[in-house]
């Protein structure tokens, strides 16, 4: 059986706060967001762009598993240009491995566990974002969210999420 480590509280809601607010600094000083788990950036604005993005362990409610907290990225959808150059760093701040996988993005990226408790590793993607404005999946390819059958692998808003590209303006 997997033994699960859980974070004191206040240590995962003071790191999340502080990355979402380094997150939404930095992407607002490209084009500012319309909503804190929604990232936004703008090729027109600057040829790179700069996302940023947690992976959380056992941290986020499911709705059909009553009491039960999963494994999430966040924020689990993001808004880029057309042909955008991007640059995504990722903080895993779990104890285990997770990735970035998307074929249709052509990445494929495992992340590291936390170096330590509130100390996460970090991932650095850099990748083009598609010429054809659409919606373009990601997911977590490594078994996860264990205790729960990995229950988070197959649901969206957790370890399945968004690129939506926009045609440049």
């Amino acid at each position: 059986m997997m033994k699960v480590r859980t974070f004191p509280k206040v240590a995962v809601v003071a790191a999340v706060v502080l990355t979402l607010a380094v997150g939404i600094f930095a992407i607002q000083q490209v084009q500012p967001m319309a909503s804190p788990l929604v990232a936004t950036a703008n090729a027109a604005q600057a040829q790179t762009v700069y996302l940023y993005m947690d992976i959380l362990g056992g941290f986020k409610l499911g709705p059909a598993t009553p009491g039960k907290y999963h494994d999430a990225f966040s924020p689990w959808q993001m808004k880029v240009s057309a042909g955008a150059q991007v640059v995504l760093t990722i903080y895993n701040w779990d104890d285990m491995d997770h990735s970035f996988t998307s074929k249709e993005l052509g990445v494929d990226v495992v992340t590291k566990p936390a170096l330590k408790e509130g100390e996460p590793s970090v991932t650095v993607i850099k990748f083009t974002a598609p010429q054809k404005p659409g919606t373009y999946e990601f997911h977590c390819k490594v078994p996860c969210d264990t205790p729960n059958g990995d229950w988070s692998m197959s649901h969206q808003g957790y370890m399945i999420g968004q690129i939506v590209v926009v045609a440049s303006s």
